[in-house]
């Protein structure tokens, strides 16, 4: 998708017997209200006295209960202004070695949703935007982010991405997966618990799917038609690449031609879960309901080891990916709690850094290291000062995700506009405007439902934005029907097209007959009062006066003033302005 997308997105209204195509064409970028940078001799001290620390942080001991986040004062170390300051400071030195000019910052407007959408995954509504571009304080950015990550919606955004990237249904684990587990992982990002600790508690849960509903992501790795069992090998793959960023489950029935790394050394990993079995998952089981699903590990008893299938090769011991780490056996631990001890413990630094870069995917469509999950000498770090002092200071500050979220935000390069210029709209690495994503079918979903001030999706399976009162929501349609099959990570490259977009097209969406147009045509104030809040309403903005002039007209050739207004908002809500997050 090219950069130039905001000059010629394209949406089509049939009005009567008539045809409108009408071309998004936005105003120009906006004046600038970038954050002043710090780069005095005392901030670039500091700099340099965190680049020493890296790698030093933390203490080896389990994870803690809940992380407390630094009390935001100016001049402490830690706080999220200062620290985003250093973080500009390294990628702006890296795009003047690059020769590639930064775009400006972003409007209020532009800002307010592309955090919304980020955050808590969702436009903000027409009210808040007014409120906020209203609010005449300096400080409305940072206030902003900080009420947003207090809401419950940041930790069910999160919540459901992570759900959506540690489960992926099939017809074996179809029973066995259950909505309790990203209620679990929603909880424990509102309660900001550190990242170790939500992993460490992951990866170590055992008990029934009720009782800990950590244990359905070991439960969505079962397989077999009758008898079905764990797979130790599908766990360690998915484990060390979401939690290490590495493909160690490339060497799974080979040695990698590339890395070095050996077949025997991924299935020394799989051998901690090994010793980990599912209990009562069986058809069996499904069918006569005598028994929940429940998660249990044995201790070892003997030396552990695990057999490679198809293979003359040796059974593999369980040994960290680490060579500066040893496994010392013990036949009383648990092989889970070793291994989670040592990925989340503070000599692994692969952990806090798949962690940063998933995190600054998410906020800025690419990771410092891109793909998220490839990290290898091969593919080296974009930034790789800005991108280890972040990591830095997230593995210094007890894995605190909030206040890592608080110091991206922060940044210039985070608040910059994504109108390229003529000098770097080609830069598609090193951070010089921010990126145009896609939103996830979550996302969009969540966005219509605000835009329209109601819940859509009540109609059957082919109309996703049916009347009240027929039948029952069809959410879950929704989302399987714009899920095209691409992974849904933190960036989603593509996550809808033309088959999706002609079903909102064709859909009752923007019908006319939600609470959004209702409340907005009552309040009366002419035409211009009301395409002005219908924008601010779908699109967080204000219409150019050329907008403005263009959806005027299409209003008064309407039956009535509200099927006008109706029309326009149909307009806006299938613009590619409205599904994308820029």
């Amino acid at each position: 998708m090219k950069r130039s997308w905001k000059s010629v997105g394209v949406a089509f209204l049939v009005v009567g017997v008539s045809a409108l195509v009408f071309s998004n064409v936005l105003a120009g970028p906006p004046s600038p209200e970038q954050t002043s940078k710090k780069t005095d001799d005392d901030l670039r001290a500091k700099r340099k006295a965190k680049r020493a620390m890296a790698g030093k942080a933390g203490k080896d001991k389990g994870p803690p209960a809940v992380v407390k986040t630094p009390v935001r004062k100016p001049g402490q170390r830690g706080y999220p202004a200062e620290v985003a300051a250093m973080l500009d400071e390294a990628v702006d030195a890296n795009l003047e070695e690059q020769g590639v000019p930064a775009s400006p910052g972003c409007s209020d407007a532009e800002f307010i949703r592309r955090v919304s959408l980020d955050i808590i995954g969702r436009i903000p509504t027409r009210e808040r935007v007014a409120e906020f571009l209203a609010d005449s304080g300096p400080d409305k950015r940072d206030r902003l982010v900080d009420e947003l990550l207090a809401s419950t919606e940041y930790g069910e955004h999160f919540g459901t991405i992570w759900y959506h990237l540690l489960i992926v249904p099939n017809d074996d684990n179809r029973r066995l997966i259950d909505p309790s587990f990203g209620k679990w992982l929603s909880d424990e990002f509102n309660k900001n618990s550190g990242w170790d600790k939500i992993v460490f508690d992951l990866l170590t849960a055992k008990g029934s799917r009720s009782e800990n509903p950590a244990t359905v992501f070991f439960l969505s790795h079962v397989e077999g038609a009758q008898q079905r069992q764990l797979k130790p090998q599908e766990i360690a793959g998915a484990v060390t690449q979401r939690f290490l960023g590495i493909q160690y489950q490339c060497a799974e029935c080979h040695n990698h031609p590339f890395t070095g790394f050996k077949q025997q050394d991924f299935w020394s990993i799989a051998a901690f879960f090994g010793k980990t079995e599912a209990d009562h998952v069986n058809k069996k089981d499904e069918k006569q309901k005598t028994a929940e699903p429940r998660i249990m590990e044995h201790v070892p008893g003997v030396k552990p080891t695990i057999s490679i299938p198809d293979s003359s090769l040796k059974p593999s011991e369980p040994k960290f990916p680490d060579s500066r780490q040893t496994y010392s056996a013990n036949r009383e631990a648990s092989l889970r709690a070793a291994f989670a001890s040592w990925c989340t413990g503070p000599r692994n630094r692969d952990f806090p850094k798949a962690a940063v870069n998933r995190m600054w995917s998410h906020f800025f469509g690419r990771g410092f290291v891109n793909p998220v999950d490839d990290f290898r000498p091969e593919n080296p770090a974009v930034c790789p000062e800005a991108f280890e002092l972040l990591v830095s200071e997230f593995a210094k500050g007890s894995y605190d995700l909030k206040h890592l979220i608080r110091v991206i935000c922060a940044t210039n390069a985070y608040q910059r506009t994504s109108d390229a210029l003529p000098d770097n709209k080609n830069d598609e690495k090193f951070f010089s405007h921010m990126a145009i994503k896609q939103m996830s079918p979550d996302v969009l979903y969540a966005s219509l439902e605000t835009a329209l001030g109601e819940r859509i999706a009540r109609g059957n399976a082919n109309e996703f934005a049916g009347k009240k009162g027929r039948g029952e929501g069809t959410k879950g349609e929704f989302l399987r029907f714009f899920n095209t099959g691409v992974e849904r990570d933190f960036s989603t490259d593509y996550s809808h097209g033309v088959p999706q977009a002609l079903r909102l097209m064709n859909g009752n969406v923007g019908d006319g007959d939600n609470p959004t147009l209702t409340r907005i045509v009552a309040q009366g104030g002419g035409s211009e009062k009301i395409i002005r809040e219908l924008f601010q309403a779908t699109l967080s903005r204000a219409p150019t006066e050329k907008e403005l002039a263009t959806l005027t007209s299409l209003a008064s050739r309407s039956a009535t003033p509200k099927s006008g207004y109706a029309a326009v908002q149909w307009v806006l809500l299938n613009s590619s302005e409205f599904v994308l997050n820029h």
